[in-house]
């Protein structure tokens, strides 16, 4: 059996799962985060499974501010390596270091561990001009933001010296790295848990939402992050339209109101209070729900009569997988990673990014026809089941872990 260490932000985060899947596999697993989130609906815990907590490094506000991302990133490298020198008194010598280089907290766990296999997760490859452009901004802003990206790949690039698989969850993801990078990677997605991420039983009850009956249609919208990357002026756009001509529907939308991704707001102008001043909205038929737990989130998606996925071409959010898992009458963008995820039978609606009248009338199609939209719901949980779930992915990850291992190093290869 091996050991295993996750280096994350957060937790549990996309690791979580399979951290757990590997201890309770045997492997001995130590995951390594800053912050963990809120008790997810599901416990992971194993005896072979440890959380270690290391301080979350801190960027000043100095410096060039193309530099902001590897400044946080040497930091968090920094932190960890400072504190995991407990782990090594301790006598823990990882086989394999797994780190999210985005997050960049594994910077230098090759100096502590040199003879561990270190294996890098890629989110996202930055390149410039990036694949979406983000409404409402001005040309010169647009180019500030083409340097910056460039910049952010630095800290993969680190970590990429010392790498010896690079793994990256879907196709369109590993695609947008260059050329010099994809010998290294391999596709796999972290996975969703099927039994958890699931329709609603008959006799459970719907989630409460207040002013909103269990058998008012409800349309839904869910990011981290309300902001326009994941189409967020989109889908606000669509409800005035929406609720104008249907009285009686709702709109329900989770997520915080910050930038995660694009440009950050004035303080006190976040994205939620710009639309809401741009459009006419009944403030009694939209509801506002901040970030869910997770409980919540899943109730909610349950709930939900027509999901909204409407992101621009980047990471793919992992909503729109939950959403396909709970069987969700989904309406989404036309983009890539899109089609990579609903595989050939594609069930979903599908419009082209920022096209609000086609967002409306796809909507409107599938509150129409309830049995046609619940037999769509039902076809994307069985791609979700059959491509994406933990049961599919755990294993496939698991083996390329166990194989990487087992491989010579190129030095051994050479002294032969």
């Amino acid at each position: 059996m091996l050991s295993i260490l996750f280096i994350h932000e957060y937790f549990p985060a996309q690791f979580g799962g399979l951290a757990h899947h590997l201890a309770e596999q045997g492997h001995r697993v130590v995951f390594a985060c800053a912050r963990e989130e809120a008790p997810p609906a599901r416990q992971l815990t194993s005896e072979n499974l440890r959380v270690f907590r290391y301080p979350g490094g801190t960027s000043p506000r100095v410096g060039h501010p193309y530099l902001a991302m590897s400044e946080r990133a040497v930091r968090n490298g920094q932190s960890f390596a400072r504190e995991a020198k407990a782990l090594m008194s301790e006598g823990f010598a990882p086989n394999i270091i797994f780190t999210h280089s985005g997050w960049a907290a594994g910077m230098f766990a090759k100096t502590l561990w040199p003879q561990a296999r270190l294996v890098q997760y890629l989110e996202w490859w930055f390149n410039a001009p990036p694949l979406y452009q983000i409404p409402d901004t001005k040309p010169s802003a647009k180019k500030d933001e083409d340097a910056r990206s460039l910049a952010n790949n630095l800290s993969f690039l680190n970590d990429f010296q010392c790498a010896e698989m690079v793994i990256s969850p879907t196709a369109f993801q590993a695609g947008q790295s260059p050329d010099f990078v994809r010998p290294l990677i391999e596709v796999e997605h972290d996975g969703i848990d099927c039994d958890l991420f699931r329709p609603r039983l008959p006799d459970e009850p719907p989630l409460p939402i207040h002013g909103v009956s269990d058998d008012a249609q409800l349309v839904t919208f869910t990011s981290r992050s309300l902001e326009p990357v994941r189409g967020f002026y989109d889908c606000m756009a669509a409800a005035e339209k929406l609720m104008a001509r249907n009285p009686d529907l709702h709109v329900a939308i989770g997520g915080e109101d910050r930038a995660r991704y694009g440009p950050k707001m004035r303080r006190g102008q976040g994205h939620k209070n710009r639309m809401l001043a741009r459009h006419k909205l009944d403030r009694d038929r939209i509801h506002f729900l901040g970030r869910p737990t997770e409980h919540e989130y899943i109730r909610l998606l349950q709930r939900s009569n027509v999901h909204l996925n409407l992101s621009y071409p980047f990471i793919p959010a992992r909503s729109f997988f939950e959403a396909m898992a709970c069987a969700c009458p989904l309406v989404s963008t036309n983009i890539p990673s899109v089609i990579e995820g609903l595989g050939e039978s594609e069930p979903a609606l599908l419009v082209d990014p920022g096209d609000v009248n086609q967002i409306v009338a796809s909507v409107e199609v599938l509150l129409g026809n309830p049995d046609e939209a619940k037999a769509m719901g039902a076809e994307a949980r069985w791609r979700a089941k059959t491509a994406f779930s933990t049961e599919v992915c755990h294993p496939k990850i698991e083996k390329l872990l166990a194989d990487l291992y087992a491989r010579p190093r190129t030095s051994e290869i050479a002294a032969q």
